[in-house]
């Protein structure tokens, strides 16, 4: 769950690893498409939820609901979309169940989400426009990391007298 950013990004880096016996690893793993929801964290967090893109074999933690969609009706980053936007969050955030400083959301109230469905045209415009957001935002990444590596190159020649 510490993987799944509260925007539905997913951040790879730090890793916990398991073994799954043959039997479990269709149970427990993720394949494209897969929507991953966040059913227990603090009431802030507890929602968060993402699509999965890779394919290679990962498995999801318990505190994780999966999704399997049939994408006729709905596309998964279509809903995915809405449970990350300020009108999901507040939806989720109203009828998750408090226990101390957890709150959890079932299966059975995700499953109980009043969800507006556009035509399928809209959802996959949308998704489209929501890919091309994301690829500028990691552009922009790479262009601050290599003008921070510019800056501190600049600086090491600066205090090393080769300016």
């Amino acid at each position: 769950m510490n993987n799944l950013g509260y925007d539905g990004v997913w951040d790879l880096f730090n890793l916990k690893h398991v073994a799954l016996a043959g039997a479990d690893q269709e149970k427990y793993t993720v394949r494209p498409g897969d929507l991953l929801f966040n059913r227990t964290n603090s009431p802030e967090l507890v929602g968060k939820a993402g699509v999965w893109e890779l394919d290679k074999p990962f498995a999801f933690a318990g505190y994780l609901i999966r999704v399997r969609f049939d994408e006729k009706p709905v596309l998964p980053d279509y809903v995915s979309g809405y449970l990350n936007s300020v009108p999901g969050k507040w939806y989720l955030f109203d009828r998750a169940k408090p226990s101390n400083t957890m709150s959890n959301f079932s299966a059975s109230m995700f499953a109980e989400i009043p969800l507006g469905v556009p035509p399928l045209p809209l959802q996959n415009g949308w998704k489209a426009l929501v890919a091309a957001h994301r690829d500028q935002v990691v552009a922009m990444g790479r262009q601050g990391a290599e003008a921070d590596h510019l800056f501190t190159s600049l600086l090491h020649r600066a205090f090393a007298g080769e300016l």
